[in-house]
C-alpha cells in the first residue's frame, strides 16, 4: 500500500470520533476519502450501484416481507441497504488504523452514500468480526443471507437465516456450489447478468426461474455428477480458474443464486 494511501487512513482513524454526529451532513477530508473509496470500487452512490440495485430489487419484490438482512464478508458495499430496511454488515477486515470501523461509523459517509438517496428508514448495523467465529446477532433471526466472493458462507453463516428465509449466494468463491448440496437449502431462482461489464449498466439482469437448467451449474464437467460438499469446498479454496472440480455450466452471465432454507 502506497504512503499516501497510509496517511488518509490514519486521517480517517483519527478523525472518527468526531464524525459520528448525525447532525454532520458536510463532507470534510476524511469523509470525502471513504466516499472516494466506494465511489472507487461501485458507483457514485448505492443509488447508482445499479447493476446491484437492481438485483436486490428483483430478490425484494419476488420475497416480499424482506427486511433484515446478513451481509458476512462485505467489505464497504453497502448498497443493499439502498433496497432492504436493515442491514447487518460483517466483515473482519480491518484495513490501516481501522478503515472498515471508520467507514461504517461515520454517518456522513452513510448519509452521502445511502440515507440520502432512500425515501424510507434505513438502518445499518456493522460487527468486525470473521463471519466463520460468532457475533452478537441471534440465529434464525434473518431474512435473507447475502454471500458474494467471499467463501463459504452459506456452510458457516446460514444459522443466522430464519426458516424460509432467502440465501443470495454468487459463485466465484465456490459458495453457490456449497449451497447447492446443503440438504436445508433448496435452489429456486437466480439472477442473470454479467458484473465484468460496466457495472453501472442494469440491462440484462433479469430473474431467473427454469431451476433445471440452473441445477447445471453444479454438475461437474467429467463425470456429469453433481458437485459433493466435499469438492465444492475444494473450489472455494481456490480462484475459479484453479478449480479441482471443473463445472459444465460455470454461468458466468449470473449474478448470484437465490437458495430458500426450508429446514
Amino acid at each position: 500500500m502506497s504512503t499516501r494511501t497510509s496517511k488518509r487512513d490514519s486521517v480517517c482513524a483519527s478523525s472518527d470520533n468526531r464524525l459520528t454526529s448525525k447532525k454532520q451532513r458536510t463532507l470534510d477530508d476524511c469523509a470525502k476519502i471513504l466516499v472516494n473509496k466506494f465511489q472507487k470500487h461501485y458507483a457514485t452512490n448505492a443509488k447508482e450501484d445499479k447493476l446491484w440495485v437492481k438485483a436486490f430489487s428483483l430478490i425484494a419484490e419476488e420475497y416480499k416481507g424482506i427486511e433484515n438482512v446478513i451481509y458476512p464478508g462485505c467489505y464497504i458495499h453497502v448498497t443493499p441497504s439502498f433496497v432492504f430496511p436493515k442491514v447487518v454488515y460483517v466483515d473482519s477486515f480491518r484495513g490501516k488504523k481501522n478503515f472498515m470501523k471508520s467507514f461504517y461509523e461515520n454517518e456522513t459517509v452513510l448519509n452521502e452514500l445511502v440515507y440520502k438517496h432512500s425515501t424510507e428508514s434505513r438502518a445499518i448495523v456493522y460487527h468486525q468480526n470473521d463471519y466463520s467465529g460468532n457475533f452478537s446477532e441471534p440465529e434464525l433471526s434473518f431474512d435473507m443471507l447475502i454471500s458474494l466472493s467471499a467463501g463459504a458462507i452459506s456452510k458457516d453463516c446460514q444459522k443466522y437465516l430464519k426458516k424460509g428465509g432467502i440465501l443470495f449466494a454468487n459463485n466465484d468463491h465456490g459458495d453457490a456450489s456449497i449451497a447447492s448440496t446443503l440438504k436445508n437449502l433448496e435452489l429456486v431462482g437466480a439472477i442473470s447478468g454479467n458484473r465484468y461489464c460496466e457495472l453501472e449498466n442494469e440491462a440484462g439482469v433479469k430473474f431467473l426461474s427454469d431451476r433445471q437448467q440452473l441445477e447445471r451449474s453444479f454438475v461437474l464437467k467429467k463425470s456429469g455428477k453433481r458437485i459433493s460438499f466435499d469438492q465444492a469446498i475444494q473450489n472455494s479454496k481456490v480462484g475459479r480458474s484453479s478449480w479441482p472440480c471443473k463445472l459444465i455450466s460455470p454461468s458466468k452471465e449470473v449474478l448470484g443464486y437465490i437458495f430458500k432454507k426450508v429446514k
